[in-house]
């Protein structure tokens, strides 16, 4: 729109009852958008996959036909189209950074890899595995929604997702994932397609041999053609005690990386990530030093949801989060990614998945949300709310599809490092 010349006004323009009832949001949904560091006058369009605001465009007495068509041009080339990812719980510095040429190496090395194919539920934790673009491949694939209203199921309202285990395993030439809960009587078993199963054998992707539990006769098995069933909703219906879910699948990668098969001009979404195409990573020298500093002891890494945990020397402690938006970030020394921004941290990460069934912030001790937001020189924190972790994504020159996708691999115990870029400063 600014670069049409067409002014724009977005949010809830001052009457928030009228934006409230006209996106169908209930006084609990916008309770649940405060609760996640949503404040009035941020740039959080959307949460959850539910729209916080409307797009407003005013015609006045100076208006003119020209603007009209202006506009409509602006809709033609726009609507329904995806833009350049700025991830929503993403929070971008603010500040504008002297032109980078020279960075002290932030030098780490990926100590695990996690992948989380339905979103809220446990990780996947693999040793080695494909990229998908930008993401890890499968992660955040599937999505619980109320199929009411189609609206995602998070965490935060059902914290038994949490509970969910994963695992993978391998049947001749098709992979099959398993999960399964301490509430629920049943293994759920969902058979990957023959495309995906193919992604995976061309990776020689690797995971934990002890996440398989073995072999057992109260499973309920879901080909590929019934993931998105009835069966399958009533599985988590059943651990969850809410009716009326539905097991929503993302739009499926538009090209095999590694099978020589053309990619489409225009991907898809292909994930229900908060912040599409990113990786997350968390330093684990960081995680140990906010535990010494507010007196909390060991903090439990899964807690905070990463894709990429790297160990950095202890003195590298808190060094990512001054990392700014844009900085080349290499990864196995041939992908080099950039920093998108920190991650806004909610309520979520106070939920314990090893503790009771629906355990809340104050059940399951001390709030790690409360210290994040409280601690000097822990993290950091916007007006979106406290922070913790870099979102990674690739950078615009490694973004463009070739004829013939390469096939991406991360590993565990590839090294990380932040480098100095000579084009930081002009991104600004």
């Amino acid at each position: 729109a600014a670069e049409r010349q067409v002014m724009l006004r977005t949010g809830c323009h001052c009457n928030a009852g009228a934006c409230q009832r006209y996106l169908g949001l209930t006084d609990e949904d916008i309770r649940g958008f405060y609760a996640t560091g949503k404040v009035c006058g941020d740039d959080r369009g959307v949460i959850d996959g539910r729209a916080t605001g409307v797009v407003r465009l005013s015609f006045g007495l100076y208006s003119t036909f020209s603007d009209v068509d202006r506009w409509m041009e602006v809709l033609m080339h726009f609507v329904d189209q995806l833009p350049q990812e700025q991830p929503s719980m993403v929070a971008s510095d603010t500040s504008v950074p002297e032109k980078v040429t020279e960075l002290a190496s932030g030098t780490g090395t990926i100590s695990a890899l996690k992948v989380y194919p339905v979103k809220g539920c446990g990780a996947l934790e693999v040793k080695r595995w494909p990229m998908d673009g930008a993401s890890l491949f499968l992660d955040r694939r599937w999505c619980l929604t109320l199929a009411s209203r189609k609206r995602p199921v998070s965490a935060k309202q059902a914290p038994r997702l949490t509970n969910v285990r994963l695992s993978l395993k391998q049947e001749e030439r098709r992979f099959v994932l398993v999960l399964s809960s301490k509430f629920h009587p049943q293994k759920l078993e969902m058979v990957l397609n023959a495309e995906d199963s193919q992604i995976l054998l061309a990776s020689g992707v690797q995971t934990f041999e002890d996440q398989i539990d073995g072999e057992s006769s109260n499973t309920v098995r879901l080909d590929e053609e019934e993931i998105d069933s009835a069966a399958a909703s009533a599985w988590f219906e059943q651990l969850l005690n809410i009716q009326g879910l539905q097991l929503l699948r993302a739009a499926p990668s538009r090209s095999v990386p590694g099978t020589g098969e053309a990619p489409e001009t225009s991907p898809a979404k292909t994930d229900f990530a908060n912040a599409p195409k990113t990786l997350l990573m968390v330093s684990t020298a960081s995680l140990k030093r906010f535990g010494e500093v507010c007196g909390l002891g060991t903090v439990p890494v899964e807690r905070f949801r990463a894709n990429l945990e790297v160990n950095f020397p202890e003195d590298q402690a808190y060094e990512e989060m001054a990392w700014p938006s844009g900085l080349a970030v290499q990864v196995g020394g041939a992908d080099t990614f950039e920093v998108a921004g920190k991650c806004v941290r909610c309520q979520a990460i106070d939920i314990d998945p090893d503790g009771d069934a629906d355990a809340t912030a104050e059940s399951s001790g001390p709030s790690l949300l409360a210290a994040l937001a409280t601690a000097e020189g822990v993290g950091g924190s916007t007006s979106k709310g406290p922070t913790f972790g870099v979102l990674l994504r690739k950078r615009p020159e490694q973004t463009e599809q070739p004829e013939q996708p390469e096939l991406r691999i991360l590993e565990v115990n590839m090294a990380l490092q932040a480098i100095g870029s000579s084009n930081v400063g002009e991104r600004w």
